[in-house]
């Protein structure tokens, strides 16, 4: 059995191919630039040689505009597809506000014939990932594959993302808790995340998908550290380039779920947020006052000590000493949120 897994971050793909016939560290892995870095690179040649651009394909996640992208769409033009407009924005006003200008697929396929400079959005392009790993003698076959990508999802008009993206977030708390719950089948994934669609879509002739946010991923993942796992009650910390996240595990229900953004913390701010929080002193209100998402806790939450503070992701070293441990999962710490994707395919699909 192969499963592709994959944790489409800001930076980078971590992408790991699990075979069933091989031991774990013979699994291909692989480090590659995401599709966000490779669209920030068709905008910057846009500017450099004063180009219209043409963004077409599907919805796409991590998509800075950049300093320079006001000027430019002053004195040039940006097109874009109604789907691949949603990678701004998913409110169309918004989107026009900034100065994209939403195409017809006709239309674009019109201007595509002038020859100006396209960029196809995309978070994952299979295609071109089977053949890359068909080049490196792999069986580009899969039997399922198990994807992440981060998603505020589109929410009511006048809403913010961050209300939203929280509002989600406790419903799943209050109907299940434990972090495995954050994984979609793909026919599971509500309309409102936007971009998990576009991915399941373009991931539709895999026979099982599973789909989860990045950060649940890269926590999940965690849990395959040997040290992570042999105690009960932990806290798990995933600093990503976006969002930091803290969970308060105890066994395998989540007490108190903690989310902000990382640009808003430094290591002594998010270190004082998780003492406070070990000790119940934090409150959803106060997180989204300074910028943040929320929090979460679960009715009856115990708080206190735990037995270990694990912290991941690219921004781990925000949170150093010994009080923290930064784990590795089966000696890979890049690999962590395809670890994650790996243990909850296993555990959807067994």
């Amino acid at each position: 059995m192969k499963i592709l897994c994959v944790d489409v971050g800001r930076g980078t793909q971590d992408i790991l191919l699990y075979d069933s016939v091989k031991n774990l560290e013979n699994f291909t892995q692989l480090i590659i630039p995401s599709r966000a870095v490779l669209a920030e690179k068709a905008l910057r040649k846009a500017i450099s040689e004063d180009q219209d651009i043409l963004f077409t394909g599907t919805t796409m996640g991590g998509f800075p505009l950049g300093p320079n992208f006001k000027e430019y769409v002053k004195k040039r033009n940006v097109y874009a597809t109604p789907a691949a407009s949603k990678t701004f924005r998913d409110d169309p006003d918004v989107v026009r506000e900034i100065g994209v200008k939403v195409v017809s697929n006709a239309e674009a396929v019109t201007l595509a014939n002038t020859g100006i400079l396209r960029f196809e959005m995309m978070d994952i392009d299979i295609n071109g990932l089977s053949s890359a790993l068909e080049l490196m003698g792999e069986d580009a076959t899969f039997d399922g594959a198990a994807i992440a990508v981060q998603d505020h999802g589109a929410g009511p008009k006048g809403m913010s993302e961050r209300e939203f993206r929280f509002q989600n977030y406790k419903r799943l708390l209050q109907s299940g808790g434990r972090l495995t719950d954050f994984c979609y089948i793909k026919n599971e994934v509500p309309a409102y995340l936007t971009r998990v669609k576009a991915v399941a879509e373009l991931m539709n002739d895999v026979p099982t998908l599973l789909l989860m946010d990045t950060g649940m991923a890269a926590v999940l993942g965690s849990l395959e550290d040997d040290k992570v796992a042999s105690v009960r009650r932990k806290l798990l910390v995933n600093v990503g380039n976006g969002h930091s996240l803290a969970v308060i595990l105890e066994g395998e229900e989540i007490q108190a779920l903690f989310e902000h953004h990382t640009s808003l913390l430094d290591g002594i701010k998010l270190h004082t947020y998780l003492k406070r929080l070990l000790k119940g002193e934090v409150t959803h209100e106060e997180v989204f006052a300074d910028g943040g998402h929320g929090l979460f806790v679960r009715e009856g939450a115990r708080f206190g000590e735990v037995e270990v503070m694990s912290v991941i992701g690219p921004n781990r070293a925000r949170l150093k000493g010994g009080e923290y441990y930064h784990p590795s999962p089966h000696g890979n710490m890049m690999l962590a949120g395809s670890f994650g994707l790996l243990r909850g395919y296993l555990s959807r699909f067994k």
